[in-house]
């Protein structure tokens, strides 16, 4: 029983190739869409948390104050002030005075707050609840960026695979060469 084998002749080790750039796509599109799915994911369960505690905003005249530190959390998206007291120490015109939301101040969904009226700097934010995406929010944020860093290695396996094809050619131009008959020796 004889066994037929295909060969490929004069392809230089196209199927390979092609199985390289099919790889990169498709390692690429699942990135794009873990990417896009880890967004989503951010927001998806939204916490609200309490701080009860003193929080001190910087304003500058009637203008808009320096923001909370909870906007810089991992899906932050808008705080409610229970109490801000202008309690600038020290201060002859005002001190521990409670300001009214929507005559002296309104507040920023960006996590700062609009003075209104005349506040001396800095107030104090006594208590106010935030929502931002809560722990699962950081976990996914984690994950997300960990796979959108899968395409620094593209470049590497491109490199690769232009490595391995060029010595499929190389090869074959060799062999090619020696079953010619030019390099049989004169003696």
């Amino acid at each position: 029983m004889r066994f037929k084998t295909k060969t490929d002749n004069g392809v230089a080790g196209l199927t390979i190739l092609l199985s390289l750039i099919s790889m990169l796509f498709v390692i690429g599109f699942l990135v794009m869409i873990f990417a896009l799915m880890g967004t989503s994911l951010q927001t998806a369960n939204p916490v609200t948390a309490t701080v009860t505690t003193n929080e001190s905003l910087t304003v500058s005249g009637t203008g808009i104050s320096s923001e909370i530190t909870a906007s810089d959390y991992c899906g932050y998206t808008s705080w409610n002030a229970t109490l801000i007291i202008n309690s600038t120490v020290g201060s002859t015109t005002a001190s521990n005075e409670t300001l009214v939301e929507g005559t002296d101040y309104t507040v920023n969904t960006n996590g700062s707050i609009l003075n209104l009226t005349y506040v001396e700097s800095p107030v104090a934010v006594s208590g106010h609840t935030y929502v931002w995406g809560g722990e699962s929010c950081d976990v996914i944020n984690e994950t997300t960026v960990a796979v959108s860093t899968v395409t620094d290695w593209f470049a590497i396996f491109i490199v690769i695979g232009a490595m391995v094809v060029l010595i499929l050619l190389t090869v074959i131009i060799i062999t090619a060469v020696r079953s010619s008959g030019l390099l049989q020796g004169t003696g």
